[in-house]
This record gives C-alpha cells, sequence and structure tokens, in this order.
C-alpha cells in the first residue's frame, strides 16, 4: 500500500485549487470580453442612432448592365430617410425578385449609411413575334418590353403557338416547341457564336419543320423538326466546306431535313 504524506496530501490540494482558481479567472475574462464587444456594439449603435450616423444616404447598385438604378428605385420604394440598421436585406431581396428582369439578387449593409445591392440580371436570347410582344431568355422567362420599346439585338421566333396563356410574364414558357427553339438558340450562342449573331429570325413552318432566316439576303436555313443540336452541328461543317470560296450568304436555301445530304438553292 502507498502511503503519502502529510506533506504530500497538502501539495496536491494546494496544487488542484490553483488550477480551480486558474480556470475561473480564465472564465471570467472571456465571460467579461465579450460582454465588453456586446456594450461596445449597443453602444455605437445607440450613439449612431441618436446622431443620425445609420441614416441611410445612398444605395448603390452593382451588375445592373440593363436595368437602371431610377427603374430599380421606383420597384424597390426606399427613401434615405430610413434607417439602415432598420431596414429588412430579406424583405428588399424578395421584392426585386418579383421583377421578371432580375435572376439573382443579394442585398447588404455597408455602414455606416450605405445600402449595396448586387444584381444578376436575365439575358434576353430572342424575342417573342406575338401579341403582345415578349422577350424570353434561355431558361425560358418571359420577359415585358421595357418602355414598350425594342431594345435588344436578338432573333425573332414567329409561327408558334400565340395562346397568350402559354407565355405567362415573369414565368417560364409553357410552349415546348418554343423551349425547342430557345435551347437551338442556346447552342448556337454558346458554341457557334458568329451563327447566331447572323440570325435574323427562327420560325415554324405549316410541315412543323424549324427555320433559320439570316440576316443577309435572307438565306433560309430548314432544319426539320427534331434533333436540332445535330442539324446546327452539321450546318457548320458544311459552313467550313466552304472556306474562302463561299458563304452561307450565296445560298438560297439550305435543307438539313434529309439524312446524309444537304440540299441547297441558290440564288438566281
Amino acid at each position: 500500500m502507498k502511503l503519502f504524506t502529510r506533506k504530500k496530501i497538502y501539495r496536491k490540494v494546494r496544487k488542484r485549487r490553483l488550477w480551480n482558481r486558474t480556470t475561473v479567472i480564465s472564465l471570467s475574462g472571456k465571460t467579461l470580453a465579450l460582454i465588453s464587444v456586446t456594450f461596445l456594439i449597443v453602444t455605437a449603435v445607440w450613439w449612431g442612432n441618436l446622431t443620425n450616423q445609420f441614416k441611410l444616404k445612398a444605395i448603390q447598385f452593382y451588375g445592373n448592365n440593363y436595368l437602371n438604378e431610377n427603374d430599380l428605385l421606383y420597384w424597390l420604394s426606399i427613401s434615405e430617410s430610413y434607417d439602415l440598421t432598420q431596414l429588412d436585406l430579406q424583405k428588399i431581396q424578395d421584392r426585386l425578385k418579383e421583377h421578371p428582369y432580375i435572376k439573382t439578387v443579394r442585398a447588404s449593409h455597408n455602414y455606416p449609411s450605405i445600402l449595396r445591392i448586387e444584381i444578376m440580371e436575365r439575358k434576353p436570347i430572342a424575342y417573342l413575334n406575338h401579341k403582345p410582344f415578349y422577350l424570353v431568355d434561355g431558361e425560358g422567362v418571359i420577359l415585358p418590353l421595357s418602355h414598350g420599346r425594342i431594345e435588344f439585338d436578338v432573333p425573332y421566333l414567329s409561327g408558334f403557338n400565340s395562346n397568350p396563356q402559354l407565355y405567362p410574364e415573369g414565368n417560364k414558357c409553357l410552349s415546348n416547341k418554343v423551349i425547342e427553339a430557345l435551347d437551338f438558340l442556346m447552342i448556337a450562342k454558346n458554341d457557334f457564336p458568329d451563327l447566331y449573331e447572323d440570325m435574323s429570325e427562327v420560325l415554324i413552318n405549316p410541315q412543323d419543320d424549324f427555320v433559320v432566316l439570316l440576316s443577309k439576303r435572307p438565306t433560309k436555313i430548314i432544319l426539320g423538326s427534331e434533333n436540332l443540336t445535330e442539324r446546327i452541328i452539321i450546318l457548320e461543317e458544311f459552313k467550313s466546306t466552304l472556306k474562302n470560296i463561299r458563304t452561307l450568304h450565296d445560298y438560297k436555301s439550305i435543307d438539313l431535313r434529309h439524312r446524309r445530304q444537304i440540299i441547297v438553292k441558290e440564288w438566281v
């Protein structure tokens, strides 16, 4: 049996007491620091409110290439008399997301007096040649004309089902044929930008074929009713065989509906 002298026992008890005291002091120090920081924040807010330091002085927008600040401020309905600390950022974001041209938005405080709003706009990819006249982005979201004007240099979609219920403003298009055309345009825009920029119109003919009209002359390209991605690749391969001898505009029509052959008609 191990025997402990009175001196050893005293040393252990003293050591334990010192450790407990150190722990209490450490915890007390952390608690005091937390209370101090909280006090400083509360005091700063109180003083800021007292001196109007947090009064909203400016709203800064970022990422808005098409939407102007006046339109956004009108949509937002916030005056510069607001207290920055009292603004509900989530409500601001939800309000702006209701705008059909806004895809995503992030609002943040830029203390002491600035509200910062970052926006990602929807990018129109085509006009819907219907009544009423609409724009549509690559995701199929229906966009109203801003100020009733034609402002984007994008192709027209014509001859599609004109039922207005298929085109709910601010929501996704419900026409499958229009969605097919948009998928085709997105591939053209991303992979063959020169071809996309040369497109004047995409339409549906009486045989339910997709037809592209180029902006020059104009050349008519008949794609068929399906496999549009495959057809655009075939068109690009055909274009590359022409090299510098000819261009697509030298033909009145280019028919891609038939397997393993391309039927062309020249201008007379």
